[in-house]
């Protein structure tokens, strides 16, 4: 039965984990009657004191679990050890749950319950755990049973007030017809017993692990069965039991049943998993229903001897295994007492092979597994205390850290709040610091986007080839960057006879100029509008950050600066949209400049450039060599064509003159003309719209909110309430602040002490 099993009577003289710590004086069952228990009392005192304040979301707080399956004797092993009387049926008693309690710090026997909620319906963390009374102060223990079912009952269904429970009886629980109720939950009801015969402990009843899927050292997939059960209701469970029992300092006790063989008790196997407790360290196994086992079962019986005796086996463990004879149902209807059960169970073992044989009596009854159980507790508790203090300063410093970090708490005085508010705003608004971090950011985008306007511009820039024809790729060679259609010599002839009116001969016609120069700066108007439209979203962008740093606390007054902020902006927007319009309208007609001399001179610069580009050669006009030697830039794309212009016979060479003076005379206006329009629009659009805009917003926003309070369409109180998520925030954070810091105070005190 069990692999590698082998049968030795000898008693294993090894020493038990517990034999450092102090022992009971003579003829005293219970801890509670020790010096020693004074001390663990005031160690368990300090364990609940800080499991009330939820630690557990801090530290690995030790604790003990129970786990068993069905069948197990896991529900008479609880109550054995508790005192008190637990659900039974498969109603509730698996689907949650129960963490049970027991002081000797106590005159007469009580019971508390309470509720314990950590988890929303779909099992997912709570921001703050909360803890519930429920139901009175129990005083009679045939009560206790009914008050878990309720309990429990209030647990299952969060969708309800637990007041809702506290009157109804067991049939009722029973036959509960509400579907909204979960069918697990990881919440749990917390058992409070006051006992002065009671040893203190500690320990959590777990639903039955064999729902709970796992994988074993070979990672073969097992799992136990839930009839008609969904799969969300498995994994939840699954979930569970992990949570528990997979942290390092719990102890998992496991009932066994020595009617079963141990290679099919899935509780044992989930408890020695690879990822839990494989070496059986923190395994701690009780078996039960010794009394079931029939004179025919005598190698079963040796077989569990052996275990008992701690031989060298495969199902070994750390701290042993204890054997337990429980209450039967005939014992249990009628009403034997814990006395009264621990001394039928002495006789047993005393008087019963081969379990009267085992030399190692502590191996035997409740009150020896209770004591033994308890000490690990304890001492597993101390020894963890340097780190639980350590884990709660450190969590308490980022606790504090990050209420720091929250807006502080608005003052009492709304007016002035809001006040202050549009002061900094304005200020951020107006501000000329570029070490400011937005205003630079903001600042540094904005030239990069006039640098991007002066570029198109200057990609306007006309495409004029003194040749008879246009030469594919002679643009590249020039020191023109432009992405205008080139325009050859017969083009600017065809301009120039089109504009001939009543002029005398040798006179080039105004219009012709006129015509050109126009049809190159009527370009600017659609990248100059682009511009200010990037400009304008740059500045939205900027006032969205800057309304959020300085309103965002109050999502209300956010909202309501946003308003008129942003209709302040529009205004300006539309008034400097109709000033650029102005602007550019300056650039059709007159063609004017008073930059005589930077006209002349780039009137003397092209023409002497065009003329050096050509000579003429058997009347047809080609390219110089040193045209194509100036330089090997990249071709640009053509984004502005021109109309074709008609077949013009050939001319002399000399009768080319005009329309290269054309050209000279159109490229010098462009040059000084485009120089303007790259430093207006810039200029403008800083002027009339950010600035402005910044001048006049602290005058507009007073005025608009002195205007809205005395109409009354303006709460001030209303407007700096704090956005619900940051004051749910700084809750969640506080609470925590003054949980860690009691807790804290209860460990320093309790260390103070000497203990």
């Amino acid at each position: 039965m069990f692999k590698g099993l082998r049968r030795n009577n000898s008693v294993n003289s090894r020493k038990r984990t517990l034999s450092s710590l102090p022992t009971l004086p003579e003829g005293r069952s219970s801890l509670a009657s020790s010096d020693y228990a004074h001390q663990c009392h005031k160690i368990m005192e300090l364990y609940w004191a800080i499991r009330d304040l939820h630690v557990e979301t801090v530290f690995d707080l030790p604790r003990v679990v129970v786990i068993g399956g069905q069948s197990s004797g896991k529900s008479s092993l609880v109550e054995a050890v508790s005192g008190i009387t637990v659900p039974r049926d498969s109603g509730t008693c698996t689907r949650c749950p129960m963490d049970c309690a027991m002081s000797s710090e106590a005159n007469t026997w009580s019971c508390t319950i309470k509720l314990w909620r950590a988890f929303d319906r779909d099992g997912n963390n709570l921001a703050i755990p909360t803890t519930e009374s429920f139901g009175p102060v129990i005083e009679d223990k045939s009560q206790v049973e009914i008050w878990i079912r309720r309990a429990q009952a209030a647990i299952l269904s969060p969708h309800r007030p637990s007041s809702d429970f506290s009157s109804m009886t067991a049939n009722e629980l029973r036959n509960n017809s509400d579907t909204e109720i979960l069918p697990f939950s990881k919440n749990v009801v917390q058992i409070r017993v006051k006992d002065p015969n009671a040893t203190d402990l500690t320990f959590v009843d777990l639903p039955d692990p064999s729902l709970f899927i796992f994988h074993d050292m070979k990672h073969r997939s097992i799992s136990g069965l839930i009839q008609n059960a969904e799969e969300n209701s498995i994994m939840l469970i699954r979930n569970l039991v992990e949570s528990y029992i997979v942290m390092p300092n719990t102890l998992i006790v496991v009932a066994m049943p020595m009617t079963d063989d141990i290679e099919n008790m899935q509780a044992l196997a989930i408890a020695k998993d690879p990822r839990i407790d494989p070496h059986k360290e923190r395994t701690i196994g009780v078996l039960t229903k010794p009394d079931t086992l029939g004179k025919g079962s005598r190698g079963r019986r040796d077989a569990w001897k052996t275990l008992l005796e701690d031989k060298e086996t495969e199902q070994r463990a750390k701290h042993g295994y204890y054997c337990v004879r429980l209450l039967d149902d005939d014992e249990r209807s009628r009403g034997v007492g814990r006395f009264e059960s621990e001394r039928i169970a002495s006789e047993f073992f005393d008087n019963t092979e081969p379990w009267c044989s085992i030399a190692d009596r502590g191996r035997f009854g409740i009150s020896n597994f209770v004591r033994d159980i308890s000490k690990l507790l304890i001492e597993l508790i101390k020894k963890n205390l340097p780190g639980l203090q350590s884990a709660v300063d450190s969590e308490l410093g980022r606790c504090i850290h990050a209420l720091e970090k929250l807006p502080p708490v608005s003052s009492d005085d709304s007016a002035t709040e809001i006040m202050l508010c549009v002061y900094e705003f304005c200020k951020a608004v107006t501000s000329n610091q570029e070490h400011e971090e937005h205003q630079l950011e903001f600042i540094q985008r904005n030239r990069y986007r006039y640098s991007a306007f002066k570029h198109e511009i200057e990609m306007t820039t006309p495409n004029f080839q003194p040749f008879e024809q246009v030469h594919t790729g002679l643009s590249s060679y020039s020191n023109v960057e432009s992405q205008c259609e080139a325009r050859a010599l017969p083009d600017i002839r065809e301009i120039i006879k089109k504009s001939i009116s009543w002029e005398l001969p040798g006179h080039i016609p105004y219009n012709a100029t006129k015509t050109l120069v126009l049809q190159y700066t009527s370009l600017w108007k659609e990248p100059s509008l682009r511009c200010f439209q990037d400009i304008t979203k740059n500045t939205r962008e900027f006032l969205d950050v800057l309304l959020r740093e300085h309103f965002g606390r109050y999502k209300e007054l956010e909202r309501y600066m946003r308003g008129l902020i942003f209709s302040e902006h529009e205004t300006h927007i539309k008034k400097t949209h109709r000033v650029l319009e102005r602007l550019l309208e300056l650039e059709s007609t007159p063609l004017y400049t008073l930059n005589l001399t930077s006209y002349a001179l780039e009137k003397n610069t092209w023409l002497s450039k065009y003329k050096n580009m050509y000579q003429p050669t058997n009347r047809v006009l080609v390219p110089s060599h040193s045209y194509f030697e100036v330089g090997t830039r990249q071709l640009l794309p053509i984004i502005y064509p021109f109309p074709p212009s008609a077949p013009t016979s050939r001319p002399a060479a000399s009768t080319w003159d005009d329309e290269i003076n054309v050209m000279a005379d159109v490229q010098a206006y462009f040059q000084v003309a485009h120089k303007r329009i790259i430093d207006y629009i810039p200029l403008t659009i800083e002027h009339e719209l950010n600035q402005a805009f910044a001048t006049s917003i602290n005058r507009t926003l007073l005025r608009a909110f002195e205007k809205g309070v005395q109409s009354g369409e303006v709460d001030i109180h209303d407007l700096v309430r704090e956005d619900p998520v940051i004051e749910r925030k700084r809750k969640e954070l506080e609470d925590r602040k003054s949980r860690l810091t009691q807790i804290k105070e209860k460990l320093d005190s309790f260390c103070l002490g000497g203990n």
